[in-house]
């Protein structure tokens, strides 16, 4: 049939381009439909974050964005500091993973190196093409798009939306979003200025509001301004360049000397959380699930997160072997993960807007104090990392089950190896510490590989560990710390592996 594929995903956001390469990587027949012309010539979001950073890694993709960043910036763009509520005071530096940074780099750049590799391995993606219905049937969806004033039909077993925070295919679902709707309105311009500022953020307060100065983009420079004196009706009225100044004279005393604006857009503290991610053969993924004040740029990294939360799944779905639960798990975890991410906006946010002058003065009580105590840096920089997100289960016996994999070093003889430089090909990992031989279904061959190591570095979490198995997407799905018979570890593949 003509327009037949497996997955149909609607946005070409990085949440989609992403979740489009993870599929294809197990051999399914995607196509990307994104309403715009090319890759958006703005970018939202300007940075990756570590967790996200060990996600590319693990598939081999994240030299290329450090490169790009590099060349952009024309110095390195790892940043070893990141900001809380622009507070630049977290400690990406002390984290234990191997990408203990954020790298700058703009979103449009971002997109396209997702883009490129989506389509090295076969994704399709058409531009222009709007989705404005679909209808569902008992074994897929019928996508109905617009393409210059025509109407295309597609097929596919899934529909995935990945449109944004005004999804059309959550509309089209009646999902309903929860969560708490715009009290107040920030600025967001993109200009040029007669002098660039240094490569770091740089950040002013008064009582009168807060503006934020960062680099975005070749010779481009991002101010973030937030007053609880912006309204809709200013924004609606006069929406330019010289609201721009006037704001910045009005709480910094100075306009920086900004000129030719780039993009100058507003943005709302509307945080809101899908009430479902999965509703019969539609699913929903990044902004789509979940939108809210952009507060330490955490919204592109939750979507290329839940691309690699789904991916893997869907195909496994789509392959015939996943267990029943197992699609069903991508909502548990990844509305956990969202709940999470709500809560921590709104500290943030609870910083942000709040500028009268004891405000102020408890601002900086935290900046210079609590975020000085090194227990609460520690957590502060992780949750902003995404490395504090775990799918643990209290009734598990082993703790290390739903937990972060950390990049272990494994040591067979003399040889060392990093553990994250095995998920290439997005399957399985099965790691033995004993001197056991297996001998495993073929039909396994497609999805799970296993290797025995002596040992690994000496961490206590990991000091009596026997036997791994490790998901796809980084997290440990099965460990023991004692010796197993062949039938009860099959047991344990068989329950992530078979259907």
């Amino acid at each position: 049939m003509k327009n037949q594929y497996e997955v149909v995903i609607a946005g070409g956001g990085p949440t989609g381009l992403m979740l489009a390469y993870e599929l294809a990587l197990k051999g399914i027949k995607v196509l990307v439909l994104d309403n715009k012309i090319a890759e958006s010539p703005e970018s939202r979001g300007a940075t990756i974050h570590p967790r996200t950073a060990e996600l590319l890694s693990a598939r081999g993709l994240l030299e290329s964005f450090i490169e790009k960043g590099k060349e952009l910036l024309e110095k390195d763009p790892r940043l070893p500091l990141y900001h809380y509520a622009v507070m630049i005071k977290l400690k990406m530096f002390m984290l234990d993973s191997p990408c203990n940074f954020t790298l700058w780099l703009p979103q449009k750049e971002t997109e396209i190196l997702l883009q490129n590799h989506a389509l090295e391995h076969g994704v399709e993606i058409l531009r222009e093409h709007e989705v404005v219905y679909f209808e569902e049937y008992y074994d897929g969806v019928v996508i109905e798009a617009n393409y210059l004033e025509k109407k295309s039909k597609f097929h596919a077993k899934y529909l995935v939306g990945c449109d944004g925070a005004k999804s059309v295919i959550r509309k089209l679902s009646n999902i309903e979003m929860l969560g708490t709707n715009k009290t107040n309105t920030a600025l967001l311009a993109d200009v040029y200025l007669d002098t660039p500022l240094a490569y770091s953020t740089q950040c002013e307060f008064s009582s009168k509001g807060l503006v934020v100065a960062m680099p975005a983009g070749k010779n481009l420079t991002r101010f973030i301004i937030i007053s609880n004196n912006i309204s809709d009706e200013i924004v609606q009225s006069s929406l330019n360049l010289d609201l721009i100044k006037n704001y910045l004279v009005d709480i910094c005393g100075h306009d920086f000397g900004i000129k030719n604006p780039h993009w100058i857009s507003s943005f709302g503290n509307a945080n809101k959380l899908a009430k479902q991610l999965i509703k019969n053969r539609v699913i929903l993924a990044g902004d789509a699930a979940h939108y809210h004040l952009p507060a330490g740029g955490q919204g592109l990294n939750y979507g290329i997160q839940d691309a690699f939360n789904l991916g893997w799944k869907l195909a496994a779905e789509l392959k015939g072997w996943a267990p029943k639960w197992l699609l069903d798990s991508y909502q548990t975890e990844r509305l956990k993960a969202g709940k999470m991410l709500m809560e921590s906006i709104k500290k943030q946010e609870s910083l942000l807007f709040r500028t009268n002058d004891s405000d102020l003065v408890f601002r900086k009580y935290f900046e210079d104090v609590i975020l000085e105590i090194d227990a609460v840096n520690k957590k502060l920089t992780e949750e902003i990392a995404g490395l504090h997100i775990n799918y643990q289960n209290s009734t598990e016996e082993n703790k290390l089950i739903g937990c972060r994999i950390p990049n272990l070093e494994l040591f067979q003889d003399f040889n060392c190896l990093n553990l994250y430089n095995l998920f290439s090909k997005g399957n399985f990992i099965f790691i033995c510490f004993t001197h056991q031989k297996f001998r495993f279904p073929e039909e396994f061959k497609d999805r799970l590989e296993i290797y025995h190591f002596k040992y690994t570095e000496k961490r206590y979490e990991f000091f009596k560990t026997k036997y791994l198995l490790i998901r796809p997407d980084l997290y440990i799905a099965w460990a023991s710390d004692h010796l197993q018979s062949s039938v009860t570890i099959k047991k344990h593949l068989n329950y992530w592996l078979k259907k």
